[in-house]
């Protein structure tokens, strides 16, 4: 049941997210190159009545080219629209699809009286060539159902739904993220808490000298990675009797505290090299100090709690249960 209730709610993410975004895009995309390639905006328009029948049906769209206003003649069918006050005038809607039966120059250039094929009378005003949209270049039958739907009260409604549970869906998907990173800190804490304890039962068992580590566990992480590398008897490489400190030989007289911080040397020089990151990427993610990631692989510095926490938690590994 949880099963399939997860593959639904995958099912309508991908829906909400990719399918239906991809589809808006590719028409807004293909209407603009369409506006583009005939110079006319829009390019398209959708027939709302019967007025052009036989030749246009309600539900057509008609597609549209640029207008060359002083070779437009009688007989030609034009998509224009209508300014405010003569649609308040004669209440008529904002934009028609006429044939231009009388052509007049007029104080604003050519103007033009248009009448539907369908109808007895010419239309009643006259239109100037600047609300003339484009000249009629051929129609797709009843391909413009959808533009007329969506201009229509209920596809408004439609449109609102869809945005409104869109809205919804990603409001519920930061939700959910921010319950899985509390889930994900919660547990980061416990891993924390438990290398916390192992590093302390590993170093009661070994020597009881000063280290830096037991320093990390009294101050702010922040100070931890800061430190200094402390006295020379503390750096680790100065334990090293031949070869460099990760595959050198350690004098026999070497803390416990040493032993070990050449073993997390070698296992976070082998997790970097696993990583699908270069070292700054990892320090970065783990907010650690590069130089201080760095000391720890050249013996300059005994691992703190703080900084095995971090670095574990990005390259998801364990310096101590590890060795």
């Amino acid at each position: 049941m949880k099963r399939e209730k997860k593959r639904r709610r995958i099912g309508l993410g991908t829906i909400i997210w990719s399918v239906i975004p991809a589809f808006a895009l590719l028409v807004v995309v293909g209407f603009a190159a369409l506006s583009v390639a005939r110079h006319v905006y829009p390019p398209i328009v959708p027939v709302s009545g019967t007025s052009m029948r036989p030749l246009l049906n309600f539900g057509d769209l008609v597609l549209l080219k640029k207008a060359d206003y002083g070779n437009l003649r009688k007989g030609d069918i034009i998509a224009f629209r209508t300014s405010a006050d003569v649609q308040l005038k004669w209440n008529v809607p904002g934009s028609y699809v006429h044939r231009i039966i009388e052509v007049q120059k007029g104080a604003y250039g050519q103007q033009f009286q248009t009448q539907g094929d369908n109808v007895a009378g010419k239309d009643p005003f006259w239109t100037i060539e600047q609300n003339i949209i484009g000249v009629y270049d051929g129609k797709f039958s009843g391909a413009g159902y959808p533009v007329l739907f969506l201009r229509s009260r209920q596809g408004k409604i439609l449109v609102g739904g869809i945005l409104l549970i869109a809205f919804l869906y990603w409001l519920l998907g930061i939700f959910e993220k921010r319950r899985v990173g509390q889930a994900v800190n919660i547990h980061n804490l416990a891993a924390v808490v438990d290398e916390a304890r192992k590093l302390t039962a590993m170093m009661e068992e070994g020597s009881h000298a000063p280290s830096i580590s037991s320093q990390s566990i009294t101050h702010p992480p922040e100070q931890a990675l800061l430190a200094s590398p402390g006295p020379a008897e503390l750096q680790p490489k100065n334990w090293v009797i031949s070869g460099d400190f990760l595959t050198g030989t350690l004098s026999s007289q070497a803390p416990a505290e040493i032993v070990l911080a050449q073993k997390i040397g070698i296992a976070l020089d082998g997790a970097l090299a696993n990583s699908n990151w270069p070292s700054y990427e990892v320090a970065t993610r783990a907010g650690v100090p590069i130089h201080v990631m760095n000391g720890i692989l050249e013996g300059a510095l005994v691992p703190d709690l703080a900084t095995l926490a971090q670095l574990g938690k990005v390259l998801a590994f364990s310096f101590l249960t590890n060795q």
